[in-house]
């Protein structure tokens, strides 16, 4: 598995930003991220009216905003400028902004914050550092006393089969638009369930097969 710079992933993510999603956020997206909170997490709720949301990586801010409609107030960092942009006009078209206290553009392990926060919210990016312990760690400060971090990352099962799934795409593709079209010839049933999670299937497979392990 390549182990690059930050900065080259970032030129992947501001090419191919995987967390947009491919019919923006409406009401269905929302019921599920709700259904997963609650009933697959087993958070209530009430949990999260009233509390201060750490949400890294956070992508186009469609879970964030999950969470301020929950109650919620979010301070949002991603290393893409472009992503955080988006957030802001994605919480303002809403009438949520007020639930956004602050953004920031910064790598994961340069996040530097002088607060603490309820939740810290962690999701899709675990699995491309080289030292998810190190990321952890670090998170970890950001929390209060008996508060809660969310951590979404693929199993150790799941991230096996991806990266023989990425080897075999990398050998047999030159080109990212070899790419694109190999996937959907040789691993079409996967990428038609993430599809059902709203991303299109560009960003899916740019996130996938095209991203490489950033070296923290």
């Amino acid at each position: 598995m390549t182990i690059q710079s930050k900065e080259n992933v970032l030129k992947v993510y501001k090419k191919y930003n995987p967390s947009i999603l491919s019919h923006g956020f409406n009401k269905n997206f929302f019921e599920k991220r709700k259904k997963i909170i609650i009933d697959y997490l087993k958070i209530p709720k009430q949990n999260f009216k009233g509390k201060i949301i750490l949400d890294l990586a956070s992508g186009t801010g469609e879970i964030a905003l999950c969470y301020a409609f929950l109650g919620a107030k979010i301070y949002c960092i991603d290393a893409n400028p472009f992503a955080i942009q988006q957030t802001k006009k994605l919480f303002a078209k809403y009438g949520m902004s007020k639930n956004l206290i602050k953004t920031k553009v910064s790598y994961l392990e340069n996040v530097s914050i002088n607060k603490k926060f309820d939740i810290v919210n962690l999701e899709g990016i675990l699995h491309h550092t080289s030292n998810p312990g190190l990321i952890l760690n670090k998170v970890i400060k950001f929390l209060k006393k008996d508060s809660l971090l969310i951590v979404g990352f693929l199993s150790d099962y799941g991230a096996f089969q991806k990266i023989l799934q990425k080897i075999i795409i990398k050998n047999i593709s030159k080109t990212d638009n070899e790419i694109f079209k190999n996937v959907k010839t040789f691993f079409p049933e996967g990428l038609k369930r993430a599809v059902l999670h709203g991303r299109p299937e560009k960003n899916i497979i740019a996130d996938a097969f095209i991203n490489p392990i950033v070296k923290t």
